[in-house]
């Protein structure tokens, strides 16, 4: 059973307050001794929709929390399911996510004349004014742009690309691009 179900979702942004899911009885009645995995998924939700972040969470006194979910495209008709090989599934309630409220869209030139062949790129991220940066994407991008839905209004960030060949080594950075919104 949901205990916190998802409501006011914006794509892209952390669901909040965090979700949390209990392991019931028939009378439902929280089973504190339960301490196995829960695992959440999207049951319902558009085409090509994903849920991202840590989508297992061990359950404590029979609660598992899951605080850093994302949905990654607005749309309506999304429900969540929990998991255990042990129990029956649980479905939250259905609800919409709204588009996101601001973005940041990057684009670059691919190098020319790059002695080894270019497979695609990292993009990176600081929000702590360049002191550090994380990978927003796990992935190596082949195309020369992306969209930063996760940003908040008021804060700045800094971004900057590398390019990565077909064996993965990393150039240098490419210039520091400064990004403040509104």
């Amino acid at each position: 059973m949901f205990l916190t179900a998802p409501v006011n979702v914006t794509s892209g942004l952390v669901v909040t307050p965090a979700l949390q899911v209990a392991l019931e009885d028939q009378t439902g009645v929280v089973l504190t001794g339960f301490t196995d995995q829960i695992t959440l998924a999207l049951a319902t939700g558009p085409t090509n929709a994903a849920l991202v972040g840590t989508l297992s969470a061990t359950a404590v006194n029979g609660v598992a929390t899951f605080s850093n979910i994302t949905v990654t495209l607005p749309g309506s008709g999304f429900q969540l399911a929990a998991s255990n090989p042990h129990t029956k599934n649980g479905l939250s309630a259905t609800f919409t996510v709204a588009p996101p409220v601001h973005q940041v869209d990057l684009s670059w030139n691919a190098p020319i004349g790059s002695p080894d062949p270019v497979a695609g790129y990292h993009v990176y991220k600081s929000s702590d004014g360049g002191n550090t940066y994380q990978l927003l994407n796990s992935a190596v991008d082949t195309g020369t742009t992306y969209e930063d839905t996760l940003v908040k209004a008021g804060q700045s960030y800094d971004y900057y690309v590398t390019s990565v060949d077909a064996s993965g080594v990393e150039s240098a950075p490419s210039n520091m691009i400064g990004v403040t919104i509104p």
